[in-house]
Parts: C-alpha cells; structure tokens; sequence
C-alpha cells in the first residue's frame, strides 16, 4: 500500500513546492525594504560571516519564472540617493509635501516603509527621553559624581537652557542690529525703546504659540505647519519667502562688509597709486564672488557652527565699544526733545524704521530646531529660554542704538560702523571682527536657500556638483549685483523687515494658533492671536509700502 500511495503524494508534494516557489510572499513587517543587492551569509564561517554580494541582483520568483526582467543592478554597488533621500534621511520624518493618501513616513533604499522606524530616528528626534530613561537607571553615587565632576560644564551640553539660549541669541542678534541707531534717529529714543520692548514681547508670545501649535498637530517644521493650515500652494509661497529673505539678509552683509572694508583699503591704496581697487563695486564683487561664493559652495555647514558663539561674543563686544565711546556723551549733554520724543522722521521715516526694530528679532524659523533639541522639551521650559535669548538682546539693542546716537547725533548713518572710524586701533580691530563675522554668517543664509531651492526644482534628481555650484554663484551674483547699486543697508533692512519679517515672525504664527486651536469655545487667547493676526496684515502693508517710497525718494524720511 506504501509503495502504491508513495508516488502519488511525492507528486503533489513537487507541485506544492512549485506553487510555493511562484508565489510571492508578503513583507515581513518592522524590517527595512530589500536592497538591490543580495547579500550571500558564508555558512562555513559561523563566527566570522562574510557578507558578499551577488552578482545577479535581487531575484524574486517572478524573476525566475520569466515574469518580469532581471534588475539591472551593478555588482556590489548602491544606487546613489537622490536629493529628496538625502533630505528625508538627514531629517528623520517624512513632510507631509512628500506625504500621499497612504503612504508611510519614512524611507529606504529609495522606497518608503511604512513599518519600520529606524532606531537612529528615533534617537534624534527623542533623544531626551533616551537620556531620561538612562538617567534614572544610574545610581545615585555615580549620579552624584558626575554632577560634581561637570557642574559648570554640564550647563553647556546640546538642550540644556544655556546651550539653548546661545543658540537662539545667535539666531537673532547680528548685523540687522547695524541699523538701529539710524532707527532711533527717526523714531525718537522714547519711541524707539518702546518699539523694542513691544517687539520683544511679541516675539515670546508668537514663539509660545508656534510652540503650542506644534505640540497640537506634532509637526516639526514651519512649512509642514504653513501646509497644514493653509495648503501646499501656500507652503510653497512661504518657501519662496524664506528664501527673498536669506537673500535680503546675503545683500545687506555684502553691504556691511563693504562699508567696513572701503575705508580701510582706501587707506591703504590711495598713496601707493591703486586707489581704484578701493573702489565700493571693485571691492564687494571681488569679496561677494571670490571668498563668499566659494566658502557657500560647501555641501554641508556643519564645519561653520562655531560661528555661533563667535558671532554673539563679537557683537557684545562691538556694544561695549560703542557704549565706552557714547557714554560720556550721554551724560555731558541731554538729549535734545526731538531726540527723546518724536525723531528727526516724517510719517513715510517712521513706518520705514519700525520694520527696521522688528527685523532684529527675526528668530522664529529656528525655534523648531531648538525645541527639538531640549532636553525634556516642554513649552514652560522654552519659554524660559526665549525670554532669556530675548531680554539679553534687547539690552544690547537699546545700549547699542542709545550711545549710537549719543554719540552721532545728527550725523548718524545708515549703519553705525560707517560712524565709527577705523582710525584707532581699537575701533578698527572690532570692526575688522564684525567683517569676519558677518563673512562667516553669510554661507549660513545661501545653504538653506540653495537646499530649498533643489527641493523644490530637483527633488528626483541625483546630487549633482555643478548643479550646486550654478546655484551657488547666481545666488551670490545676485547678491552682489544688488548690494552694489543699492548702498544703503537701512533700505534692505526696512523692506524685509516690513515683509518678511513680519510675515514670518507674527502673521503666520498668530495664524497657525486661529487655524488650529479655533473651537466651539473663544478663548482669551484666540481672540489676542486673530487680533495680531489682522494688525500684522495691516502693519505689514503700510509698513511696506512706506520702505518702497523711501528707497525711491530718500528725501521724505527726514523732516
């Protein structure tokens, strides 16, 4: 009977194997996609498994079966990620403009998983909880020692408020703080200081509410949140946005650079015959294209961090100068009334100088990356650390625009290093600095706008070098193009100020709070947000207009 039934079922054993073979098996769940490149285990070496890699590529059972053609895959080599992967892997999550009706939020090998959440993602975007659970698994005695061992420098480490502060303090201090003296000038020292303690407390309220709207939806970026609320198209027009203002900012710092090296080089080259190589269009083209188009073509800015502290320590001490020089003046001679109360500014000179003040606390696109990076982020803590960034840069600011002008008087300028000399030697070591600076704190501005723009025009395409290097040089072109034929540094402060600036720093924020928090109940809170909502809308147009007027015809700002 066994011989008889025997061949029988041996046959129907092959054809289950056969069907088995051309059936294709589901993924299994919570592991990565399959590379394209088979990877063989060497079985006779069990300790040392050698992992080499085929040279068929990846086959299925269709592949064997003729269904479909063989992967066209090289031997041992990866397909080069494209920028879009790059991006998403640098990141750690998805955006929703990358987001489809179904799709999963994170990829591999150029294709999304929607069941797998690496652990590197994991540890950067929750690294605080990570570091909680180990902290409560450490002794007590060994807990003690290290707080003993690093007391002053544990107040220092990546999220903790000190570190935090320095980061955002040098997000928002920097050269647009140049033109504040000339602000004052027009507004009046009253005028002036209440516009920055305003602006001051505007940027806490707007910053705890992007904070709150981000704990809400749990987006992680402003344009995921600009999306969310108001659509892709307008998502994309708050990129453009971003963009017109990093180039602004790219402008005004060839304009500074130029005002702190004319002087000098003129100095230098007037007695040897060269005079005209200290020529304003010689020299910041020379600059803008020959030192800053090469140090902005670097792939990554990572090296360009210490910037940061450097930056906050030359500007504090560009204050301290001013102030040595501006205090004895203010308390020999008061200032005269229109000084203290209304300025030397007509109506268009005022609207122009307001956006001027605003533009100094201009922060917000970097309050995502900060509140990611606290240790135990939570809204309380982050408002300590706005208020703390914010309070120390609005004592620099009044101490810097107030003995500016004490100082200068009537002949202040556009920007007060055009004020301050290079004669001694004091003056022009600072001013030298600040040149180094704003030179270091210009790649900052041209990476996320050319990163942006190769999102937004190539996001399927390879990294491409000459691609980056095109960008990068009519970028900057077009920076120096414009900072050669608009000299004033006020004028490109007070334009973006009244634009961008505000679109960013108040409009949208106060907008994203209505969009999302909007219920059956108005709170107090909802009603303060519609309210900056529209005044923003309305500032932003008339303060804008007024800058346009005032770059055209100069003489209407002045009395």
């Amino acid at each position: 009977e066994i011989e008889c039934i025997w061949p029988a079922f041996s046959s129907f054993n092959t054809s289950i194997a056969q069907l088995a073979a051309l059936t294709p098996r589901p993924p299994k769940k919570n592991t990565f996609p399959a590379s394209p490149v088979t990877m063989k285990i060497d079985r006779k070496s069990p300790r040392n498994q050698r992992q080499t890699p085929s040279r068929t590529g990846s086959l299925t059972p269709e592949h064997v079966a003729g269904r479909l053609p063989r992967p066209l895959v090289p031997s041992g080599r990866q397909r080069q990620p494209s920028v879009r992967h790059r991006y998403l892997s640098r990141l750690g999550y998805t955006p929703l403009r990358f987001e489809r009706i179904g799709s999963p939020s994170f990829m591999g090998h150029g294709t999304y998983n929607p069941n797998m959440t690496p652990p590197t993602v994991l540890g950067r975007r929750y690294g605080s909880f990570e570091m909680e659970s180990k902290d409560r698994l450490m002794s007590k005695k060994k807990e003690k020692e290290l707080r003993k061992s690093r007391s002053f420098l544990r107040h220092l480490e990546p999220g903790r408020t000190v570190s935090s502060t320095f980061n955002l303090l040098g997000a928002t201090v920097g050269a647009g703080a140049l033109a504040l003296p000339y602000a004052f000038k027009l507004i009046g020292v009253l005028g002036g200081t209440i516009t920055l303690v305003v602006s001051a407390i505007l940027c806490v309220y707007t910053i705890r509410l992007l904070i709150s709207c981000r704990d809400s939806v749990q987006l992680c970026s402003y344009e995921d949140l600009t999306q969310h609320c108001f659509g892709k198209k307008f998502a994309v027009f708050v990129e453009w946005n971003i963009i017109i203002f990093c180039f602004g900012t790219c402008v005004a710092y060839l304009i500074a650079i130029g005002d702190i090296v004319c002087p000098i080089a003129y100095e230098i080259l007037h007695e040897s015959g060269y005079e005209w190589l200290s020529r304003r269009s010689i020299l910041i083209t020379t600059i803008g294209m020959g030192l800053m188009a090469p140090l902005s073509a670097v792939e990554s800015v990572t090296e360009l961090r210490f910037a940061n502290m450097f930056g906050i320590f030359v500007f504090m001490a560009l204050v301290l100068g001013v102030a040595y020089k501006g205090v004895p003046e203010l308390i020999n001679q008061d200032f005269d009334p229109p000084y203290l109360l209304a300025g030397e500014g007509t109506t268009w000179g005022v609207l122009s100088a307001l956006p001027m003040v605003m533009y100094s606390y201009c922060c917000h696109i970097n309050v995502f990356s900060i509140y990611t990076e606290l240790q135990r982020p939570s809204i309380r803590k982050m408002s300590n650390v706005v208020l703390l960034s914010c309070g120390v840069a609005s004592v620099l600011y009044v101490v810097l625009a107030i003995t500016g002008l004490s100082q200068f008087r009537n002949e202040t300028k556009e920007d007060i290093l055009s004020n301050l000399g290079h004669r001694e030697p004091v003056m022009g070591g600072l001013q030298i600095l600040m040149a180094i600076n704003i030179g270091l704190g210009f790649p900052m501005n041209v990476y996320p706008s050319r990163f942006t723009i190769e999102m937004l025009f190539f996001p399927d395409a390879k990294p491409s070098l000459s691609r980056r290097y095109t960008i990068t040089g009519v970028f900057v072109g077009l920076a120096v193009i414009i900072a050669v034929y608009l000299p004033k540094i006020s004028t490109v402060f007070s334009i973006l100020g009244a634009s961008s600036a505000v679109l960013v720093s108040f409009t949208l924020p106060s907008g994203f709070y209505v969009y999302i928090r909007t219920g059956s109940v108005v709170s107090l809170n909802e009603i303060s947000a519609s309210l900056l909502f529209i005044a923003s809308l309305i500032f932003g147009i008339l303060a804008t207009t007024a800058s346009v007027v005032s770059s055209i015809s100069p003489n209407v700002i002045e009395k």
